[in-house]
């Protein structure tokens, strides 16, 4: 490896970092329940988000990151079924789940993910965690369709952050303090016009699982699809349209 030369900026990229996809889910929700593991297209919600995050080059593992509460067990089960790994914490404590996780993995960021997102975009995920380290961000977000980004988060950030909540119904929301750009490095990744939409494709109640019906019935063959075949279906589908945007 050669020397750092005097002025240089070192950058987490430079000195290789271990970031780690962690899927916050849970089986309970009073708009839909049992949402993450309501079949569409022939397996459940959840099994085509962890299809769709294998696909990312960048990260080092995909934990699943679950509550230790019995009725969570399907979740566990699924995730070994998939082969990607399973966390259980707190079922309240969602912050503390995440940073226990984090810590299990060695963890320098995470790459935090929402089972309600079952259409993650694998490319942007890979350009964040880049554009993460290059920024030496705290925390780093982009705006591309609800349901198909991620957030990155660096683990000490992380950590300061529940250090300085004071109010305990707080640690329910992981990036409630540490979006905060007066006290971290908080870092917009730019994103391609084409690709900032506003759609949403989150998966929190029964109409949201219609449209995500609608997509998976026009474009999902057994494969995951890319962003770029979900903005152009959608906008060749005009009652999609108005239901992805909420005006229908």
């Amino acid at each position: 490896m050669g020397k750092i030369g005097a002025g240089s900026e070192v950058t987490r990229t430079g000195v290789g970092t271990r970031t780690v996809v962690l899927v916050g889910v849970r089986y309970g929700s009073k708009r839909l329940p049992g949402k993450a593991l309501i079949k569409i297209a022939g397996q459940s919600a959840l099994e085509h988000l962890i299809d769709r995050l294998k696909l990312a080059s960048v990260p080092a593992g995909i934990i699943i990151c679950t509550s230790t509460n019995p009725e969570n067990d399907p979740i566990a089960e699924a995730a070994l079924r998939k082969e990607v790994g399973c966390f259980r914490g707190s079922e309240e404590n969602v912050m503390e789940r995440f940073i226990q996780a984090a810590e299990r993995e060695n963890a320098d960021n995470i790459v935090r993910v929402t089972g309600d997102d079952i259409l993650i975009d694998w490319v942007h995920l890979d350009r964040a965690i880049d554009y993460h380290n290059r920024m030496n961000a705290d925390y780093t977000w982009y705006g591309i369709p609800k349901g198909t980004e991620t957030e990155i988060i660096s683990t000490p950030a992380l950590k300061r952050a529940y250090s300085l909540l004071s109010d305990p119904s707080h640690r329910e929301h992981l990036t409630y303090a540490v979006k905060r750009p007066s006290l971290f490095r908080v870092c917009e990744m730019p994103v391609a016009e084409k690709y900032r939409k506003n759609y949403s494709f989150t998966l929190d109640t029964p109409e949201d699982l219609e449209v995500l019906k609608i997509v998976f019935e026009g474009l999902y063959g057994g494969r995951p699809f890319t962003l770029d075949e979900l903005i152009s279906f959608v906008e060749t589908n005009s009652e999609l349209k108005a239901k992805a945007t909420g005006k229908s």
